[in-house]
């Protein structure tokens, strides 16, 4: 990105840096351009350079430096505040998913692989760089403020709590002992060293009549998790490709009868994508229009299956179709932020040159990726889960949980229940607020 940010690119950045504190009382402070000699100021230098992944201050990635020192603002001798690198563009870049936009990079499903991020190259998955851009801006601004007589205000997000909790399940299967899983069981069992290891994993998996269904688990999630007070939303997956998207009917009176309870029950459904949802428009309608059929309430949020998502495409669907919210933008191979930001944010259209009016709940952690892609150990799941929760909490920012129900799974995963309830209890106990879809009157969102 060579080009300085547009005045409707540098508005999106400030629209959300307005979110976190008073910023239209400074406003009339600010300039862009040296060509200006009203005082006091606030200049924001402007980069007409590509990003660079090599600078760094105080060890924070500086993306657009402009200055050979090793600060990112000074006062001059009239205390106007000057900012020696453009912080803007560099929040921007990230922000709006830039990166995606200008690279064909896509994995074996077609997604924005995490190895192609500049999250990857930097190491700063776990980093969300836009809010310390923010925050830096705001000490800035904040200690202009003290120099000119004038009022900084921080905002809150959450009421009196730290930061908020959103806690998501996917529902892709429901059913343990049917034949496509048990013969996937099976070629995992032929991964065994021993032949009897082998012969006595595929002698499970065939030996499966009057066995419990251990993926049907619904009242015991929703035990554990209304025992804590926290409401949850479930994404209830259409069928489509064999084999790829649900192994269930929505048409099922038992998938109508869970759905009921799920809503009775205080929690939210939303929908799940199905795998040819990301850029087809006729397949996006039909899940949509297949989950609201099953929603007693209208279903406004959504995240695509197997976080199958192509910016700015699929986002440009779900607003035609009147989703106000998604939660599809994480990494799966890795925990942290797709866009360096912790908070709800509005994704920007580059094509348009837009903001768009859906709102981006960022996805920063799912249990496949710390199990099957990081091959984390329950322990270094729970740090990794509990270092985001504290970034989240430091920033004010959301922290977004995705546990599969198939993964609540004491066959596969012997204990998981008790640690997934160790899991809640460790974020409870932050006193976050309880994001849901139903909960959103209020917020400066």
């Amino acid at each position: 990105m060579k080009d300085k940010l547009n005045t409707e690119q540098r508005d999106y950045v400030l629209y959300h840096l307005s979110r976190h504190f008073n910023l239209p009382a400074f406003s009339r402070f600010f300039l862009f351009e040296k060509n200006d000699s009203r005082a006091p100021f606030v200049f924001f230098p402007s980069s007409n350079k590509s990003h660079n992944e090599n600078r760094r201050i105080e060890d924070i990635p500086v993306l657009y430096p402009l200055a050979s020192e090793d600060r990112f603002f000074h006062f001059d001798s009239n205390n106007n505040l000057i900012f020696d690198h453009d912080l803007l563009k560099g929040a921007f870049y990230l922000l709006s998913g830039y990166q995606e936009w200008q690279t064909g990079d896509k994995d074996a499903r077609g997604r924005f692989p995490f190895t192609a991020s500049i999250q990857y190259r930097l190491n700063i998955a776990e980093m969300p760089l836009v809010n310390i851009y923010f925050d830096i801006i705001s000490r800035a601004l904040e200690l202009f403020a003290k120099k000119h007589g004038l009022v900084f205000q921080k905002k809150t997000f959450w009421g009196n709590r730290p930061f908020a909790f959103f806690l998501t399940h996917d529902i892709d299967r429901v059913d343990r002992w049917i034949s496509a899983e048990v013969k996937r069981r099976i070629k995992i069992a032929q991964k065994h060293r021993g032949p009897r290891q082998k012969l006595a994993a595929i002698f499970h998996e065939l030996n499966f009549f009057g066995r419990n269904n251990s993926f049907w688990n619904f009242d015991r999630m929703m035990a554990v998790e209304d025992a804590l007070n926290i409401k949850s939303t479930w994404f209830f997956l259409p069928g489509g490709i064999k084999h790829i998207d649900a192994y269930y009917d929505l048409k099922e009176e038992r998938i109508k009868k869970l759905a009921r309870k799920i809503a009775d029950n205080g929690h939210h459904i939303g929908a799940h994508g199905v795998y040819n949802s990301m850029t087809d428009p006729a397949e996006m309608r039909r899940t949509l229009r297949e989950v609201r059929q099953l929603s007693p309430a209208d279903v406004i949020i959504s995240r695509q299956h197997w976080l199958r998502f192509r910016y700015p495409d699929t986002l440009k669907l779900l607003v035609d179709n009147r989703i106000e919210m998604d939660s599809s933008w994480g990494f799966a191979e890795h925990c942290g932020w797709r866009n360096s930001y912790c908070h709800p944010f509005h994704p920007f259209d580059l094509n348009q040159n837009r903001m768009l009016p859906i709102l981006e709940i960022p996805l920063n952690a799912m249990d496949v990726t710390f199990m099957e892609y990081m091959g984390l150990d329950e322990k270094g799941t729970r740090e990794h889960i509990m270092k985001m929760v504290h970034v989240c909490k430091k920033y004010g920012g959301i922290f977004t949980l995705l546990w599969h129900n198939n993964h609540l799974n004491e066959e596969d995963h012997p204990g998981i229940w008790d640690y997934y309830k160790t899991i809640l209890d460790d974020i409870i106990r932050e006193n976050p607020y309880i994001f849901s879809p139903g909960a959103m009157k209020g917020l400066p969102l």
